[in-house]
């Protein structure tokens, strides 16, 4: 029984976006499809294979439900 903070992955909303700015302590702002931006860091996989996000990249993104102004980083695009 795996859950994140906040609820179940089952409840995530996933959302594709781009990187607009990279912040301090591995996070980044992103800008949503829907013109939201929200502050966002990479996940596990993300660092256990060193994968470097730059401004520009397109991302899909994990949003908790209950907490609209944070996500997890799951996906980069090829370019």
């Amino acid at each position: 029984m795996s859950t994140v903070a906040g609820g179940s992955k089952e409840n995530l909303i996933e959302m594709n976006g781009t990187v607009i700015e990279k912040l301090y302590n591995d996070a980044y702002n992103v800008q949503l499809e829907n013109g939201e931006t929200i502050k966002a860091y990479r996940s596990g996989k993300l660092r256990m294979y060193y994968v470097i996000l730059e401004v520009g990249d397109r991302v899909t993104v994990q949003i908790d439900p209950d907490n609209n102004s944070a996500g997890r980083i799951t996906y980069r695009f090829k370019k």
